[in-house]
């Protein structure tokens, strides 16, 4: 698979995520913030660390895993600083609230670890 497939599906497919989360009716103000908020940093720091995947799979680079990682604890530690305390403000996580972010950064997540076994097989 060619990267910009990759990238056109990873995308096609977040921003389908998108449409079909923010459609539902009952989102307060605060969750669409949330959503859009979630959404915006699981598809930037996802295609950060697709793009930093790709010079280190040429070198067969050990720092594969170390990106790949960081993006994980960087889209966490965003979670917790940005969209936990939105959702902790009524002393309340729904499922709802809880699958606005984690939706998307399991979509990004499987969209990461894909790509970078695409690349390990190449190599």
């Amino acid at each position: 698979m060619k990267k910009s497939w990759f990238f056109i599906l990873f995308w096609s497919v977040l921003a389908l995520t998108y449409l079909l989360q923010s459609s539902n009716s009952s989102l307060t103000a605060e969750m669409m913030l949330a959503l859009k908020r979630s959404h915006l940093i699981n598809v930037l720091i996802a295609t950060t660390v697709i793009l930093g995947l790709i010079p280190a799979s040429k070198r067969q680079n050990p720092a594969m895993t170390l990106i790949f990682f960081s993006g994980s604890l960087l889209k966490l530690t965003f979670y917790f600083v940005w969209i936990y305390p939105l959702f902790r403000a009524d002393d309340l996580t729904s499922r709802m609230e809880f699958s606005l972010f984690f939706i998307p950064y399991f979509l990004a997540l499987f969209f990461q670890m894909a790509f970078m076994i695409l690349l390990q097989k190449r190599s």
